[in-house]
């Protein structure tokens, strides 16, 4: 959530409210007959929040829009949503294609305060046949620990040559190892250093 999002709200309700306090007790303490505790004057909070209101009012809606967006990280179908927004960030060699907006989907992925709900719908997208290829590059690209073992498992049920190649060349240790399992099953020869470098473990 950024500063001035979180003061947009904060500064302007807890001016509103002060102005409140102070206009109930002072109303309460005329009824009685005796002087207010609090000698200052609820206009003048008043006079001092309403500038202060008009200066953060802008950030409120980013503030309203990160809070909301904070409750529904735990949602399958907005993680799914995001990692395949990033993916279409992706070329077929793997290059960024969005600038500044691709950098901001992966920093979000990569930091996501549950790495699971990542992981899992990561692998929920690299097994559909369309978004095979972008979704490994996203994956190897985030190098997000614990993911190695549930890759290595997509590349022996639906692996390719090609694929094993992205595994052996990604930086991996266990995504190499799962590569020359796969081509020795398989029946091919793949050497590093000499195939696909598209992708590098956890480098954007």
């Amino acid at each position: 959530m950024s500063g001035n999002a979180f003061l947009g709200t904060i500064i302007p309700v807890g001016f509103l409210i002060i102005a409140i306090i102070i206009s109930i007790h002072q109303h309460n303490c005329q009824l009685r007959g005796k002087t207010p505790f609090i000698g200052i004057s609820a206009s003048l909070v008043i006079i001092i929040g309403v500038p202060c209101f008009i200066w953060f009012s802008k950030a409120s809606p980013q503030f309203v829009h990160e809070l909301v967006w904070a409750f529904q990280k735990d949602d399958p179908k907005v993680v799914d949503a995001i990692v395949v927004e990033t993916a279409n960030c992706l070329d077929s060699e793997a290059k960024w294609i969005h600038g500044s907006r691709s950098q901001k989907y992966y920093d979000e992925l990569k930091y996501w305060n549950k790495p699971s709900y990542v992981i899992n719908s990561l692998v929920r997208q690299v097994i559909v046949p369309e978004r095979r290829l972008h979704i490994l590059f996203l994956t190897v690209k985030l190098g997000i620990p614990g993911s190695e073992e549930k890759l290595a498992d997509v590349l022996m049920q639906y692996g390719d040559k090609k694929m094993a190649e992205d595994y052996l060349n990604s930086g991996s240790t266990k995504l190499s190892d799962a590569g020359k399992l796969w081509a020795k099953k398989n029946g091919y020869i793949i050497n590093a250093g000499t195939g696909s470098h598209r992708v590098y473990w956890g480098q954007y």
